[in-house]
């Protein structure tokens, strides 16, 4: 959700435009795809051999569909926001490290 609300955008000129349905049920859908695609794409730098960036993008996808698995069957009371979800992950797997 943008920060005008679900079905408005504002455009360059200024005026505040409705959003056409399509594009509402496409932004609620595919949130984790988008954020799928941006670690798929994300650069690990030319000198990071291709096996750790392979393990570092299982290890990512993990996390990413561990935290859309938690947040569809959540209580949304308790709900814990994508990053704290990954702080609290990082903490359990690392333990008494």
């Amino acid at each position: 959700m943008d920060k005008h609300g679900e079905g408005t955008v504002t455009t360059a000129k200024g005026r505040q435009v409705t959003k056409p349905n399509i594009v509402n049920r496409y932004n609620k859908c595919m949130g984790g795809v988008d954020c799928s695609d941006a670690m798929r794409l994300a650069n690990l730098g030319k000198r990071c051999k291709w096996t750790k960036k392979f393990v570092f993008a299982l290890i990512g996808r993990a996390a990413l569909n561990a935290f859309i698995i938690y947040d569809r069957h959540c209580a949304s009371f308790h709900k814990l926001c994508r990053y704290c979800f990954m702080v609290q992950l990082v903490e359990f797997l690392m333990g008494n490290w």
